[in-house]
């Protein structure tokens, strides 16, 4: 098995996280909807990776 490698967060990963977020079994919500409620959006999310 491979080990894994970790890195830092880059910004160009965030739409990526977005969508891994809307696919969770548990609390599966579109981009769109978490948009609408104000809870998740990309521009923010860019400027707070570093």
């Amino acid at each position: 098995m491979k080990p894994i490698c970790y890195r830092l967060a880059l910004p160009s990963d965030v739409a990526s996280g977005i969508v891994i977020r809307g696919q969770t079994r548990a609390n599966a919500i579109s981009e769109a909807t978490l948009n609408e409620l104000g809870i998740t959006h990309r521009v923010p999310w860019i400027f707070s990776v570093f």
